[in-house]
């Protein structure tokens, strides 16, 4: 039997709702959230990011502030403005958009934003809180994860469950929030051995995928590939055997424990597919034609899994929505 699709877009869409509706109450006593997102310049990766923020928070009822410093801005002209934000009581949201510029670590300058007015969860007061089942404001793309799975009604507690990945936004958050529900867990990564992976993934009625193992793959090919893709007379082809290796699902479907709940976190940015002569399907501008996919061979995993995420259209909307949420959380604490 086909898995049950966890349906991202439809759960976060309610969640939506419901913030909506709290927003408008809040309006009638004159109170609205405010959310403002720092960046550096105006970077064309950013910018379609940021008018999706705006239309998103407008939506919902909140305030949006996109304050914008020079490209070339410091970490010390950028951690002053966030203390700056931390110290404006009209302000209950700050965030911090990404790129900076070259040679400024994103790490300080995060874990200046006040705890009490992070809604990403990166501060590290705030990723401390995990320890202690604070999910609060907590590292958004972890809590959507955890929250899809909970969505599902499957028994945690307890529970065999492998999380694949030990990043500090998400496998290590995600890890802390199942133990704080006193999921048995296992954690794998990059360094984990093949066949034991493969040993605990098979055991787990609950699994987690996020490493982003096919988009490193495909990064590491992309510009010889492209190369070759424009002008195949004048540059090499490719090892096409050793990018398909790479670019290849981790997790398939005889590696999965049948009825398993399968929570795909991975957000991979790869060439859709590729015909006998070895050439990617093109876009419309006869370029290689590029569709997001998540770490596991989702077609494959859904026939064995028991509920599974699809890619796109699980994690990714609910991070939107747990995002909005924390920002309305953090402004009625405040209010």
């Amino acid at each position: 039997m086909p898995a049950q699709v966890i349906d991202g877009n439809a759960i976060s869409g309610k969640m939506i709702e419901d913030l909506t509706a709290e927003c408008a109450v809040l309006a009638k006593d004159g109170k609205q959230p405010h959310l403002v997102a720092v960046q550096c310049g105006d970077p064309p990766a950013s910018r379609t990011y940021v008018n999706s923020q705006i239309k998103q928070c407008e939506a919902v009822g909140l305030k949006y502030t996109l304050d914008q410093l020079a490209e070339d801005a410091s970490e010390g002209i950028i951690t002053e403005k966030i203390q700056e934000l931390n110290n404006d009581p009209g302000v209950h949201s700050i965030i911090l958009q990404m790129p900076l510029p070259p040679g400024v670590d994103a790490k300080p300058i995060q874990a200046a934003i006040a705890p009490h007015k992070d809604p990403e969860g990166m501060n590290p007061v705030n990723f401390g809180g995990l320890i202690y089942g604070k999910t609060m404001p907590g590292p958004c793309t972890a809590v959507s994860a955890v929250e899809l799975l909970k969505s599902t009604g499957v028994k945690i507690e307890g529970v065999p469950t492998v999380v694949i990945g030990h990043s500090e936004i998400v496998g290590k958050p995600v890890v802390n929030i199942l133990l704080g529900m006193n999921a048995s867990v296992t954690c794998c990564h990059i360094f984990t051995d093949p066949a034991y992976l493969k040993a605990r993934v098979k055991e787990a009625d609950i699994l987690f995928i996020a490493t982003g193992k096919r988009q490193y793959g495909w990064s590491q090919h992309a510009k010889a590939y492209k190369a070759w893709y424009a002008d195949p007379d004048n540059n090499p082809k490719p090892d096409m055997a050793k990018l398909h290796e790479d670019m290849s699902p981790l997790v398939t479907a005889d590696m999965i424990k049948p009825g398993a709940a399968v929570i795909d976190i991975a957000t991979n940015r790869i060439p859709k597919s590729f015909g006998d002569d070895d050439r990617a399907e093109p876009n419309k501008k006869g370029n290689v034609k590029i569709v997001t996919r998540g770490d596991a061979d989702y077609k494959a995993c859904s026939e064995v899994a028991g509920y599974i995420t699809p890619v796109p259209g699980g994690v990714g909307p609910m991070t939107t929505a747990i995002l909005l949420r924390n920002c309305v959380e953090l402004a009625k604490a405040s209010f």
